[in-house]
């Protein structure tokens, strides 16, 4: 595994202050909204940052419109790898947990089984994901 080497400039750090600024209002509308932006727009900025460093090392120029249009496809990246690390979730949890009670809850014990299987089959996904795409 490598470490990501990222040049810290004051555009960076302010954009990423206006991600977590996002994230943190969307924590008014729902935990787990708020959860999925800060993981997509986490990828996205990592990737975005990764490529323009990629780029200013070769010698390209990168404008604002590229930086945009590559911040857009990062997102939509990030999206795809934490959607695509969901599905085995979605396909799981009717079977760990069959019966629903909503009055009751889920039991803690078969959540903890179901998030073990997600890691364990949707880490794979999404790191295929990154090397195919990214």
């Amino acid at each position: 595994m490598r470490f990501l080497r990222i040049r810290i400039t004051t555009r960076r750090m302010m954009s990423l202050i206006g991600v977590l600024g996002l994230c943190s209002a969307l924590l008014r509308i729902h935990l787990s909204l708020a959860s999925l932006a800060a993981g997509v727009m986490g990828l996205a900025f990592l990737r975005t940052c990764e490529k323009l460093d990629r780029a200013r090392a070769s010698g390209e120029r990168t404008g604002v419109v590229r930086t945009i249009g590559i911040a857009i496809a990062s997102g939509f990246l990030g999206l795809a790898m934490i959607m695509a690390g969901l599905v085995p979730m979605s396909c799981l949890l009717p079977v760990v947990e069959p019966r629903h009670n909503h009055s009751a809850g889920p039991d803690e014990g078969s959540l903890v089984w179901a998030i073990l299987l997600v890691i364990a089959f949707g880490t794979p996904i999404a790191a295929l994901l990154r090397q195919k795409l990214g």
